[in-house]
């Protein structure tokens, strides 16, 4: 194995840093757009702000725990999906960088 997989693993972190971002930017937008309730529970409202933490948990929760195709959108629900499938794929591409030094052969 060569150092160069260490650039494309790297290369293929970020680029589902990105995707995972802009997913989970599209989540919150499509909630405040469509879902006000929904998006209230996890956010909070005006006069009840959520701090950061809380609203991380929420989301969390929401992506978990409850079923995204109660609310009726599946535009909404593959974003979900995709969110978690980015989250997972982040995670595998994480740990193939750590472990892959281990097999590059020094010339």
């Amino acid at each position: 194995m060569s150092e160069n997989v260490l650039t494309y693993l790297l290369i293929a972190l970020c680029i589902v840093a990105v995707a995972w971002f802009f997913v989970y930017r599209a989540i919150f937008h499509r909630l405040r757009e469509r879902h006000e309730a929904r998006y209230a529970q996890i956010v909070g409202t005006v006069g009840h702000r959520k701090n950061g933490m809380d609203r991380f948990f929420a989301v969390i929760i929401f992506l978990t725990q409850e079923d995204q195709s109660k609310l009726g959108d599946s535009t909404l629900f593959l974003r979900c999906l995709a969110l978690k499938g980015c989250t997972l794929l982040f995670l595998l591409v994480f740990i193939a960088m750590t472990f892959a030094p281990m097999f590059i052969r020094e010339h």
